[in-house]
């Protein structure tokens, strides 16, 4: 039973997320109802996480490493890499030249035309939204970390982590994909901690 609201609360998390995404690029009076709910909603993300944490305890012992990285290649990383093209070509064949955190005389002086769509691949760039899935494409890759966790410390992962968390906080505009991992990390393991209970 538990799991079928975890589905629903997937779901809930998938609008959420795209509501923050919506609010973003409206203005609003910093004291009208607009604004506080894009505050309220900013780390939507978070249940996201959470959910993932949840299915992967879930499905844990259904996948081996090998399985469950082509599973999430052709499920996630696929569609990524395919959706992108619009808004790389944007990039590398210059037709948007300025960005919110890439130094642009950098990016087109330094780097030639693959390094710049490696680049933009590799931290989500392209386009604003995008920066969550390299970020979970981590979380995948750690997929032998997260089992030991499951099987032998979560609580006190959980603990370790939230508190490394609350110290750093989110990266800035979602720049840096590491610091995200950490701030992500205990949403992950609370997920999964949730269907150990």
């Amino acid at each position: 039973m538990f799991n079928f609201y975890i589905h629903n609360l997937r779901a809930i998390a998938c609008v959420l997320v795209v509501l923050g995404h919506v609010l973003s690029v409206v203005e609003f009076d910093s004291s009208s109802w607009g604004a506080q709910l894009f505050r309220f909603n900013q780390n939507a993300t978070v249940l996201f996480v959470v959910v993932a944490g949840y299915f992967f305890s879930m499905f844990l012992d259904k996948y081996k490493f090998k399985d469950y990285l082509i599973n999430k290649f052709f499920n996630v990383i696929n569609p990524y890499l395919f959706i992108s093209i619009p808004a790389v070509l944007l990039y590398v064949l210059k037709i948007k030249t300025e960005h919110a955190w890439i130094d642009m005389q950098w990016f087109y002086e330094d780097l030639n035309v693959i390094t710049e769509t490696l680049y933009l691949y590799s931290f989500g760039a392209q386009l604003g939204p995008l920066w969550f899935i390299p970020m979970i494409f981590i979380f995948y890759c750690m997929f032998h970390f997260f089992k030991f966790i499951n099987n032998n410390c979560l609580v006190s992962a959980f603990v370790a982590f939230l508190i490394v968390a609350v110290y750093i906080g989110r990266s800035e505009l979602n720049q840096n994909i590491i610091h995200n991992v950490f701030y992500m990390m205990p949403a992950y393991i609370f997920g999964m901690w949730l269907f150990k209970e």
